[in-house]
């Protein structure tokens, strides 16, 4: 999955908002977990193959929130079944059925608007804030300098009082 984020900050926040979905720190409902965990599938995987996807293949892998596990109360194979189905059933980007196919354009839809947010300019608000952020951080660092730069000479004194 890294290799198709390319920038740094785009794979931080791709892992940030999983982690987050399998944490259950960000709520989804249940079969939106389910379809985000196929997609997953399908970005590791690729499309599905009867012959290398057998059943198993997905046990070691972390694809929905343990609410949605426990609140269903299916096993990890039951799991791993539905996610199969879900891999094998949606990725043509067409679904025969017309609910699953709304549900795959409004997350296209959702991640185009994400997609389209974070590329905005930012307003001047923001940009005087990252100019503050940068001016502080740079004068934080400075000073962290100068109290070494204060450590280093206190310990060369030390040194040469114990030497004389």
């Amino acid at each position: 999955m890294s290799e198709e984020l390319i920038q740094d900050i785009t794979q931080k926040l791709f892992f940030w908002v999983k982690e987050g979905i399998l944490s259950d720190e960000i709520y989804w409902p249940p079969e939106t977990a389910v379809l985000l965990g196929s997609f997953t599938v399908q970005a590791k995987f690729g499309d599905y193959n009867k012959e290398v996807h057998k059943s198993g293949c997905l046990s070691s892998e972390r694809l929905i929130p343990q609410r949605v596990m426990d609140k269903h109360k299916l096993t990890r194979d039951q799991w791993e079944e539905r996610m199969q189905v879900w891999h094998e059933e949606f990725f043509v980007l067409y679904a025969p059925c017309l609910r699953t196919n709304k549900r795959i354009l409004k997350l296209c839809t959702g991640n185009h608007e994400l997609y389209m947010h974070c590329r905005k300019p930012n307003t001047t608000e923001v940009k005087q804030m990252k100019v503050q952020a940068r001016e502080e951080k740079h004068l934080k660092h400075l000073e962290q300098q100068q109290q070494l730069e204060t450590e280093r000479k206190r310990r060369e004194t030390a040194k040469r009082e114990k030497d004389a």
